[in-house]
């Protein structure tokens, strides 16, 4: 690829995305900032989004598709990081499969990383969008981000979505380097909580900028590997890996002499008691036929496939 690097460089990693896939990627295309390259990761689809890739990327030159060697699904983490090789602008942002963005998200975070030299992410509140369906029984809602808008210093809102899953933050605008300097996604997060393991790694170290405006539409459905989890009576284990990871990269992170930190740490921590009674509850409703279906829930859209994000 020759020419100068686009500003901002969008990632977009799917498995079997046909449903969303589209309406995705022509969000992207409804920037006002127009100057972006989009690289969509298959992460080993068996459905039509091979296809989909390949017709977008045929009518806009902007638009690439890649995949792993062999077309392997090697989850969510590997995926992203993939993506981010694949590109070359200095501003990196996430878009899942399934979600979309409002036409100003760019222009408004790329704006607000402007203004503030020392920020090295910039993210508003998403809109938990349940009225694309029309049969939804509950309203659309903004995420409560539980921060003002502004810049903040690490941890950032860190210690907000260590106790409410459902305020992690979603598709912000990172600056390339920041991404290198932690190392881009940890690999051994395949699914669940692969995000949160991310900002928080990034959110211990950098200054992040937080604006009120809501930039991005986080679709609510039941197909998404939190809901599988919470069916599956996983949910619960997956927290408790999550969070014995971030004590470790707590103690070696900036903030490791921070007690209210690793309190807050430990506190978050699902006991082995609650993991197990969770499991066996799960397993019970699933023989007796029973399982209620969950939506995606404290965050979630796996780009593995459906939906995907913290949870």
């Amino acid at each position: 690829m020759s020419g100068p690097a686009p500003r901002f460089a969008v990632i977009v990693i799917v498995l079997d995305g046909e449903r969303f896939l589209a309406e995705a990627i022509e969000s992207v295309r409804a920037q006002t900032m127009e100057d972006w390259e989009l690289v969509v990761v298959d992460d080993g689809s068996r459905d039509a989004t091979p296809e989909i890739v390949a017709d977008f990327a045929a009518r806009d030159p902007r638009i690439r598709g890649v995949a792993h060697p062999d077309r392997r699904n090697l989850g969510m983490s590997a995926s992203r990081n993939a993506g981010v090789a694949a590109t070359r602008a200095a501003q990196l942002v996430f878009l899942d499969h399934d979600d979309v963005f409002e036409p100003r998200k760019l222009e408004a975070l790329g704006g607000l990383l402007e203004a503030h030299p020392e920020a090295m992410a910039a993210f508003g509140p998403n809109l938990r969008w349940r009225s694309w369906n029309p049969d939804a029984g509950e309203a659309d809602a903004v995420q409560d981000l539980g921060a003002k808008d502004g810049v903040l210093a690490p941890p950032g809102t860190l210690p907000t979505f260590l106790t409410r899953s459902d305020a992690t933050p979603l598709g912000p605008v990172l600056r390339r380097r920041a991404f290198d300097a932690v190392g881009g996604y940890d690999p051994a997060f395949r699914g669940m909580h692969e995000d949160q393991a991310f900002f928080a790694r990034l959110m211990l170290r950098h200054p992040v900028a937080v604006c009120r405006e809501v930039l991005h539409r986080y679709r609510m459905h039941e197909d998404s590997c939190v809901a599988a989890a919470h069916r599956a009576g996983t949910a619960l284990a997956a927290r408790r890996r999550y969070l014995d990871w971030l004590e470790r990269e707590l103690a070696r992170s900036p903030l490791a002499a921070d007690a209210a930190l690793r309190r807050a740490v430990r506190a978050a921590r699902p006991s082995r008691r609650a993991v197990l009674s969770a499991r066996l509850e799960r397993i019970a409703l699933n023989l007796a036929g029973r399982a209620p279906r969950r939506g995606r829930g404290p965050r979630a859209a796996d780009s593995n496939g459906s939906p995907q994000g913290p949870a």
